[in-house]
């Protein structure tokens, strides 16, 4: 390990794929930044994409963050994220591996990385990946560990987040803010969780909605949204669409900007 490890109590590992899109980075970097303000550590790979905008999100609040590599700590990998690791350790983070110096990147540390990043995490959000993304193994770790994992909703046509309802049907929770990873309590046991859902407590923003409503939900990203761009965005007719931007405006789940644009709901 280089540098000080910060507290691990409630950390959050934040994982995704190395070619997200930039709305997908901007969320990460956004959620990150949201959660490390909250006191809560940021766990992730230190890889390009998604694990790097999730280190640099907690940096940018002066929130804690700790890198796991897939390789030894003096060519830590990817060699073009050594001033981004320097300023980890310098800002009170750390640099975490069990592979011995002078070892290369291969597969199975990959694998081995993504096992102690769901360890080291209380819980585990994936932002965005493909159905063979390694963000996927480290949900599978998570799982395995008993631990909540969480998936950012994405376009059904969106091959970067395909694996998007692979992780839903595993039983992953939706994330579209931090409040959805942040409002739960620490559940010990898949059982409580199933138990929990069934008396209406952890279905967040998505219970009681139609599937219209679910599909606005998961197409809005960090940026306000006009109704037309949603409307040809998800296929939808106008006037449908209009009515189900109402609804959700009503029951708190979106805000409507005075230009007429709309967004997710601000902390």
């Amino acid at each position: 390990m280089l540098g000080q490890l910060p507290p691990l109590a409630g950390a959050i590992a934040i994982v995704g794929t190395r070619v997200a899109d930039d709305e997908a980075l901007a969320f990460t970097h956004d959620l990150a930044a949201d959660l490390a303000a909250e006191g809560r550590t940021i766990v992730s790979g230190g890889a390009i994409g998604v694990d790097a905008a999730a280190h640099r999100g907690a940096l940018s609040v002066g929130g804690a963050t700790v890198v796991v590599l897939p390789t030894g700590l003096a060519r830590p990998y990817p060699e073009e994220h050594r001033t981004l690791f320097r300023e980890v350790v310098e800002r009170g983070g750390a640099l975490v591996t069990e592979q011995p110096d002078g070892l290369a990147p291969l597969p199975g540390t990959f694998l081995a990385r993504n096992r102690i990043i769901a360890a080291l995490a209380e819980r585990v959000v994936v932002t965005q990946a493909p159905f063979k993304s390694g963000a996927l193994s480290t949900a599978a770790a998570a799982r395995k560990l008993e631990k909540l994992v969480f998936a950012v909703p994405q376009a059904p046509w969106e091959a970067r987040g395909a694996g998007f309802m692979d992780l839903v049907r595993r039983g992953a929770l939706i994330c579209t803010s931090p409040r959805d990873v942040l409002s739960l309590p620490a559940l010990k046991r898949p059982t409580e969780l199933n138990s929990a859902a069934e008396r209406g407590g952890i279905l967040g923003d998505f219970e009681g909605l139609d599937d219209t409503s679910r599909a606005i939900l998961g197409a809005m990203g960090r940026r306000a949204r006009h109704a037309d761009a949603l409307a040809t965005d998800l296929g939808l007719a106008l006037p449908a669409l209009l009515t189900s931007l109402l609804e959700l405006e009503l029951s708190g789940r979106l805000e409507r900007l005075p230009d007429g644009r709309y967004r997710l709901p601000r902390k």
